[in-house]
């Protein structure tokens, strides 16, 4: 009789298994990428507005210009260039976390303002 049940108990196993593979498998696709951080915070990447929004263009602003955003210095304006002279441009707002001393909280005081095109025709 236990025979039975083992075998019963793998089968059962199996065939879950494979429904829980198939569902992964056929989930939902979003536009919306999440990912972890190094210091292992979510990061939600939303995607990039294609009409312009008037605000300034972080792949092409020099020092001067990055300083009018909120909390922005000359020391991390410079940042911001250097990031992106040793990273290339930036896609995505949150990309500016990777700037030593922006956070979250320092990019929701200019997120509103910056402008994410890369080239004049488009993003």
């Amino acid at each position: 009789m236990s025979d039975r049940i083992a075998k019963a108990a793998g089968i059962f196993l199996l065939l879950a298994s494979i429904l829980l593979i198939a569902l992964s498998l056929t989930g939902k696709s979003s536009d919306v990428k999440s990912y972890l951080t190094a210091g292992n915070r979510q990061w939600v990447l939303e995607p990039i507005r294609t009409e312009q929004n008037g605000g300034i263009r972080i792949n092409r602003a020099d020092t001067d210009i990055l300083q009018t955003l909120p909390g922005i210095g000359p020391a991390y304006a410079e940042r911001i260039i250097e990031e992106k002279r040793e990273n290339g441009p930036y896609h995505y707002p949150e990309d500016l976390e990777a700037v030593r001393g922006i956070g979250p909280q320092t990019l929701a005081g200019f997120r509103d303002r910056i402008d994410m095109t890369l080239e004049e025709g488009g993003n």
